[in-house]
C-alpha cells in the first residue's frame, strides 16, 4: 500500500481529511481493498476522481459526470495558513529547478513568515504581500492565456511549468482538486499531449472549454 496521506499536509475538507488519516488515498487505488469499506464517503470522492480523469471511456464505465459545481475564479480567495504555505514551499523546493514555485508562494506569505527567504536588506515596509487579486489575475492569466498557449503550440517544459504553477494557485485558493490534478501519474492525471488532460481537468472546474494539445 502506498504511503498515507496525513491530513496537515493539505488544504481539503474534514470527511476526505479524515480518510486520507486512515488511508484512503491509497485504498482507492486498490479494488479489493475498497470491498471492505464500501459506505466510506471519502474513498468513494476520491475514487470519483480517479475515474473521470482517468480518461473518457472508464469514467463512462464508472458512471461518473463532470464536477457538479463550476467555480467562478472571481469568488475565490486565498483561504490557506500560512503554516500550510510554508510546508508546500518545503514539499515541491526539491524539484523547483528554476525556483519559480517557491518564489511564487513565498509571494503569499507576510513578511515574518516570509523574513528567511528575503534577502538581508528587505524590510516589512518593503515587503508586499500577494493576495487575493493577484491569485484571481494569475488563474485567469494561466487558464486563458500563459498555459493554454503553451499546451496548444507544444511547448514541451512550459507546459509542465504551467500545470505546476496552476496546481499551486488551486491550493492557495483551497479548492480541492489541487491534490489530485498535480500528480501526474496513474494515481493522479496523465497529462496527454502537451499536458492536455490536466489543462482539460482544471478547465472543467471553471467551465472552460477543453483544448487540444499540439499534434506533430
Amino acid at each position: 500500500m502506498a504511503e498515507k496521506l496525513r491530513p496537515e499536509q493539505y488544504e481539503i475538507n474534514d470527511t476526505v481529511a479524515t480518510c486520507l488519516a486512515c488511508g484512503a488515498y491509497s485504498l482507492s487505488k486498490n479494488p479489493q481493498e475498497i470491498e471492505h469499506y464500501p459506505g466510506c464517503k471519502g474513498i468513494n470522492e476520491i475514487k470519483k476522481w480517479d475515474d473521470y480523469y482517468a480518461g473518457p471511456e472508464r469514467a463512462r464505465a464508472a458512471g461518473v459526470e463532470k464536477p457538479e459545481t463550476i467555480i467562478d475564479i472571481d469568488k475565490l480567495k486565498v483561504v490557506v495558513s500560512q503554516e500550510a504555505i510554508l510546508r508546500r514551499i518545503g514539499q515541491v523546493e526539491s524539484a523547483d529547478i528554476f525556483g519559480e514555485y517557491t518564489t511564487r508562494l513565498i509571494g503569499y506569505l507576510d513578511y515574518e513568515h516570509a523574513k528567511p527567504f528575503l534577502v538581508d536588506d528587505t524590510t516589512e515596509d518593503g515587503w508586499e504581500q500577494a493576495g487575493t487579486e493577484i491569485l484571481r489575475a494569475e488563474l485567469h492569466r494561466y487558464m486563458e492565456d500563459w498555459w493554454k498557449q503553451k499546451v496548444e503550440d507544444g511547448r514541451g517544459i512550459s507546459v509542465h511549468r504551467g500545470r505546476a504553477q496552476v496546481v499551486n494557485l488551486l491550493f492557495l485558493a483551497g479548492v480541492e482538486a489541487w491534490l489530485h490534478i498535480g500528480i501526474d501519474d496513474d494515481e493522479g492525471i496523465k497529462g496527454g499531449q502537451y499536458q492536455e488532460n490536466a489543462y482539460n481537468a482544471v478547465a472543467d472546474l471553471f467551465g472552460m472549454p477543453h483544448i487540444k494539445g499540439a499534434r506533430d
